[in-house]
């Protein structure tokens, strides 16, 4: 049987009218999207399992320079290792099945070299059912690769595109062999994310994918499926959190369509209700990615080449004169993770909270002088010393399937008095007892007094000036007589008072 062809055809900067084509092929009346048999001379790679069609003069001719065999263009012969490479890595290395045969006859996987247009680095045709699977919907198919990658379209150039292209193509003829279930936005985007992923797998030197990257740091904010290679950076995030990850989703197109592989991955290996904090954590290694003395606690591998994220003026939010501020987080798209940025911080602690949507993951990453770090933030007040040269907080949420636009509030609050607490608690003496707290400012002294059940004061003592500091503060109850009981401890200090409960268990 022979379909209308469908191509996925990658562009060297931003995808351009792609989507429209895959659509239009579909429509296309037999033969329009056909072989380019028109080329005259081909090659067979080392192993036999490609063979390469080109030209040496014409349009279409690739480089002619012949170091290596004097009737095989240098450009052709390294190609062949390059697929050859690709094809074992992805085989025997990443794991992936190998794709059905086309041809028992001529069983070679098809290369065209042709002048595909400036920027347009390769095409892959889906040409086939295969007959020798027991995939519904498995292909077989050829591919186009530029004939030399000339023109300040392409990202990259030379022998460093002609690497990551047959990588990137090759994935593609691997991927219809599992199934090929719907030509659609919804489905298609997995297949050319996952083989911009393969380009830095097999040839992570070559980095042609950081273009994509440069896209997605300025536009981000989209479900996963309204990207095309710009949310390549979402499978180095699930590559990180498991190596195993994209294999397996890919083992699950086997059975099902794309959203419901990739879910039933996350459910079955990360939990059911684990895409925020997914989406979320994405979101994080974006925002130290490009930091600098910040990058290794990006999970991507290349965060030194990746731009800084970019956040729009919409996004920010100003700090500037205000104690308390809370803030509207808007939430829109499934599947998606959004950036705020806190601006006119001063040095200072500060109390976090944040309250709405059940079904999200909201993370703050701070940096501080030196300092940095991210942390879960939920409707418990979160407390973060920002005590350092040009503080700065961003926030992240990550979302899963939403059914409808959501918001969440975050509460920001600066110089925060907060009590963390007794400890032990119960206790076996008062002498055992040690108080911890934060001031939102120096105190000439504070007091401390401790009650019965009954409200009588039984303990009164003076709290020493190096207890009563801004910031976090610490002491020892002196040693007095308390039977086993419960008790109330009290520190009192000029703007502000705390009462906590603690129990001596002798």
């Amino acid at each position: 049987m022979i379909i209308f062809p469908l191509f996925f055809k990658r562009t060297g900067c931003l995808l351009i009218a792609t989507a429209i084509s895959l659509f239009a092929s579909l429509k296309a009346p037999q033969g329009k999207y056909s072989r380019p048999d028109y080329l005259t001379e081909y090659y067979i790679s080392e192993s036999g399992r490609f063979k390469l069609y080109f030209d040496n003069t014409g349009i279409n001719a690739v480089p002619q320079t012949y170091d290596q065999n004097p009737r095989v263009p240098d450009f052709i012969i390294m190609a062949g290792h390059y697929l050859e490479y690709s094809y074992d890595y992805l085989a025997d290395t990443l794991g992936f099945r190998t794709p059905p045969i086309d041809d028992d006859a001529n069983p070679e996987i098809d290369i065209y070299f042709t002048n595909l247009g400036d920027g347009n680095y390769g095409a892959t045709t889906p040409e086939r059912l295969a007959s020798n699977t027991m995939q519904p919907y498995a292909y077989t198919g050829y591919i186009e690769i530029d004939n030399d990658f000339v023109g300040s379209s392409f990202y990259t150039n030379g022998y460093e595109a002609l690497k990551v292209t047959c990588a990137h193509e090759l994935f593609h003829i691997f991927q219809i062999g599992y199934n090929l279930w719907e030509f659609s936005s919804e489905e298609i985007w997995f297949y050319e994310c996952s083989s911009t992923w393969v380009e830095d797998q097999v040839f992570p030197e070559v980095n042609d994918y950081i273009q994509y990257v440069n896209s997605y740091v300025r536009n981000w904010g989209k479900s996963l499926d309204d990207y095309i290679y710009d949310n390549v950076s979402w499978l180095l995030e699930m590559q990180h959190l498991d190596h195993r990850a994209i294999r397996l989703m890919w083992e699950n197109v086997l059975t099902m369509r794309v959203w419901k592989a990739i879910d039933t991955y996350v459910i079955n290996e990360m939990g059911r209700n684990e895409w925020p904090r997914l989406m979320s954590e994405w979101g994080v290694s974006h925002i130290f990615a490009g930091k600098s003395g910040h990058l290794d606690k990006s999970h991507f591998p290349d965060a030194h080449l990746m731009p800084e994220l970019i956040i729009p003026p919409s996004h920010y939010f100003d700090l500037a004169d205000a104690e308390s501020e809370h803030f509207e987080l808007n939430i829109s798209n499934s599947y998606s993770h959004q950036f705020w940025l806190i601006e006119n911080l001063e040095p200072v602690l500060m109390a976090f909270s944040v309250s709405g949507l059940p079904e999200s993951a909201l993370q703050l990453v701070f940096f501080s002088g030196e300092r940095s770090g991210a942390f879960y933030l939920n409707e418990q007040p979160a407390l973060l010393d920002l005590r350092g040269a040009m503080p700065q907080v961003y926030v992240t949420v990550g979302v899963g399937a939403l059914e409808s636009p959501a918001k969440l509030i975050l509460q920001v609050t600066k110089f925060p008095d907060y009590f963390i607490g007794i400890f032990p608690n119960p206790a076996p003496a008062p002498e055992k007892i040690y108080i911890q707290y934060n001031l939102s400012e120096d105190y000439a002294g504070g007091t401390l007094e401790i009650f019965n059940l009954r409200g009588a004061r039984i303990f009164k003592n003076s709290i020493n000036q190096a207890a009563a500091q801004q910031g976090e503060n610490s002491l020892w109850l002196p040693e007095i007589h308390l039977a086993s009981g419960v008790y109330f401890l009290r520190l009192s200090f000029p703007h502000i008072v705390f009462q906590e409960k603690f129990l001596i268990l002798k």
